[in-house]
C-alpha cells in the first residue's frame, strides 16, 4: 500500500483525470440521442479541449444529414473545421484532431424527421489512431484521411537500392524485361506487334508471308455501316437533261464523295456547288447502304428528274451563282464515253450540289455515286 502525499492530476476545468481510462472523457456537451425534426440543427456546447490530443465522434441516424466540426479560440467566435455528409442508417466514425481551445459539433438534419439519432463524442487525452478501416472496406469521400507522401524504392540486380522514377508524362516507369523472351527479340528495343484473334491466332497476318494485313479507311467505313451508293441508268433523247440535286447536312458529318458516268452518245456533264433549288426536283432518291446488314441511313437528301431541255432544268435548279467544280464532253467517240472522279471530294457542309448531264445526242447514260459519311474530329 502506498503511503504519503499523492498529487491528483486535474484538467483545466478542475476535472480529475482518471489514469485508468487514460484521460478519455465523454463530452456530454456534444453528445445527444434526441431525434431531430426535418431541417433542424443540433448545436453542441463549447468544450475546452486544451488538454486533449484528439476527438472521437460516432454518428448514426436514420435520415441523411451533415456533421460539421467547429473550433474557437475564445468560445464565442467559431471557425469551421471538417464537414461530413452523413448517409442514412450508416454508422460513421470520425477523429478530427484538436485545433483550438474550444470545440463543438453542429449537426444539420435533412428534410425528413428522424426517428433515431446517435451522436457520441469522446475526448482523448493521448494520441489516437485516426480513422481505421478493414482492408476490404471501400474508401468513401467522407472517410478521414491523413496526407502521406512516400517514395517507392527497389533493389537492383547489383544489390543497390534505387528510387523509382517517372516518365516525361509524369507516369510511373515500368519495365518489360520479365516478358522480353515473348514480346521482344532484341532486349526490348523493339516489341512484337502482331495482331491476334480471340483464340491467340494471328488473324490479320498472311499465312505465307506473315505480313500484317490491313484495310483502307473507306473499306472500314463500309464495315461500320457509314458507306452508301446510288447506281442506275437513263435513256435520254437529244437535248434532255438528267439532274441530280444533293443536299448536304449542316453538321460535322462530312460527305466523302466519288462518282463515275458512262454514256452511249455525246454528253455534256457538269457538277455545281451551291446550286439553288428554285423548284425542288420531283423524285427522291434513297441511297443504299453498302453494308446490307446495317440499318444506318444517309444524312443527305438526293432528288432526281429528267428535264425536257436545259432551260427547263435551269428553271428548277438555278446555277447562276453556283461554283462549277467539274465539266466536260464525253461519249463523242465510236464506243461511247466514260468519266469518273476516283479521288474523293469532301463536300461543303449545308451546301446543295448538282450533277447534271445534257444529252447532245440520244443514248443511254449510266451513273454510279459512292460516298461515306464521316464525323469530323476537329
Amino acid at each position: 500500500m502506498r503511503t504519503g502525499d499523492v498529487t491528483a492530476i486535474v484538467n483545466k476545468t478542475d476535472e480529475l483525470i482518471d489514469a485508468v481510462n487514460n484521460g478519455s472523457t465523454v463530452d456530454d456537451n456534444n453528445t445527444t440521442t434526441t431525434p431531430l425534426v426535418a431541417d433542424a440543427v443540433f448545436t453542441g456546447t463549447a468544450t475546452d479541449i486544451t488538454h486533449y490530443a484528439g476527438i472521437a465522434i460516432l454518428v448514426e441516424a436514420d435520415q441523411a444529414g451533415t456533421l460539421t466540426v467547429q473550433f474557437s479560440g475564445n468560445g464565442t467566435d467559431w471557425h469551421e473545421g471538417e464537414s461530413y455528409d452523413i448517409l442514412a442508417n450508416a454508422t460513421k466514425f470520425f477523429t478530427p484532431p484538436a485545433q483550438a481551445q474550444y470545440f463543438r459539433i453542429v449537426y444539420t438534419n435533412g428534410d425528413t424527421d428522424q426517428t433515431e439519432f446517435h451522436l457520441h463524442t469522446v475526448l482523448k487525452k493521448y494520441p489516437i489512431r485516426w480513422s481505421a478501416h478493414n482492408i476490404d472496406d471501400p474508401i468513401e469521400d467522407q472517410d478521414d484521411a491523413e496526407l502521406v507522401k512516400s517514395v517507392i524504392t527497389g533493389k537492383r540486380a547489383d544489390g543497390i537500392y534505387d528510387n523509382v522514377s517517372l516518365t516525361n508524362g509524369a507516369n510511373m516507369k515500368v519495365s518489360l524485361e520479365e516478358l522480353e523472351s515473348g514480346i521482344s527479340t532484341n532486349s526490348n528495343s523493339q516489341l512484337k506487334t502482331t495482331i491476334y484473334d480471340e483464340g491467340g491466332i494471328p488473324a490479320s497476318v498472311d499465312d505465307s508471308t506473315e505480313s500484317l494485313q490491313i484495310i483502307d479507311y473507306e473499306h472500314h467505313e463500309i464495315h461500320s455501316g457509314s458507306h452508301y451508293f446510288v447506281d442506275g441508268y437513263q435513256d435520254l433523247s437529244i437535248n434532255q437533261v438528267m439532274d441530280f440535286t444533293w443536299q448536304m447536312p449542316d453538321t460535322l458529318k462530312w460527305i466523302h464523295w466519288t462518282w463515275n458516268l458512262a454514256v452511249e452518245s455525246e454528253t455534256l456533264y457538269q457538277i455545281y456547288e451551291l446550286a439553288v433549288a428554285t423548284n425542288p426536283l420531283a423524285n427522291t432518291v434513297t441511297p443504299f447502304n453498302n453494308n446490307r446488314n446495317s440499318t444506318n441511313t444517309s444524312g443527305t437528301i438526293m432528288k432526281f428528274e429528267v428535264q425536257t431541255n436545259l432551260a427547263a432544268a435551269n428553271a428548277d435548279t438555278s446555277v447562276a451563282t453556283a461554283t462549277l467544280l467539274a465539266s466536260g464532253i464525253i461519249g463523242a467517240g465510236k464506243n461511247g464515253g466514260f468519266n469518273s472522279r476516283s479521288r474523293e471530294l469532301v463536300m461543303k457542309q449545308g451546301a446543295l450540289y448538282l450533277l447534271r448531264s445534257t444529252a447532245n445526242a440520244a443514248g443511254y447514260q449510266n451513273f454510279v455515286m459512292d460516298w461515306y459519311e464521316h464525323t469530323d474530329k476537329h
